[in-house]
């Protein structure tokens, strides 16, 4: 319903009101129908899972995080910025070699994705150090992108987790 609600309905929407063509309007309702065959209904299309599934997930998430972390340190020199005023100054003079090549997808996907999972990990397993560290991590993500969506993640994944040991569901 979430999905239906936020992806597949605006899109429907945008696309009623921009006159696209077909082809575009296909590229982006087949995913959500994908999505929807693949979560619901698992006699339709078999799906293996690996034995290795979660732990690949967060060797890539730290990886990439780590990577992107590293690439913001080499293209700033080492330049942080934690003032909120400043934070377009901060895209201003780095945001095209920040955005350039490969680093455009992978800053948005460690943002919302890649650091976002560490911290649901470590908070889920109530590993204080990963806690810390993927904390430090998307707050240094925040100090050299400038991206104030980068912080997001450390009101959300507490917030759901908090949401999800309710028990009660009048709570709820």
């Amino acid at each position: 319903l979430l999905m239906f609600i936020l992806w597949f309905l605006p899109n429907l929407i945008f696309f009623v009101f921009s006159s696209q063509n077909l082809i575009h309007f296909f590229s982006i309702i087949i995913p959500f129908f994908l999505i929807i065959l693949l979560t619901f209904t698992k006699e339709i299309i078999k799906v293996k899972s690996s034995k290795y599934g979660k732990s690949s997930i967060l060797i890539i998430s730290f990886l990439v995080s780590l990577i992107v972390l590293i690439h913001f340190m080499v293209v700033s020199g080492g330049a942080l910025n934690f003032d909120f005023t400043k934070v377009y100054d901060q895209r201003e003079m780095y945001g095209e070699e920040f955005e350039s090549g490969i680093f455009g997808y992978l800053n948005n996907w460690t943002f919302k994705i890649f650091s976002i999972i560490i911290l649901a990990w470590a908070i889920s397993k109530k590993k204080f150090f990963f806690i810390f560290f993927s904390i430090a991590l998307i707050i240094l993500q925040f100090g050299f992108s400038g991206h104030k969506s980068s912080l997001t993640g450390l009101f959300l994944v507490p917030f759901f987790y908090v949401m999800y040991k309710q028990k009660d569901s009048k709570k709820l």
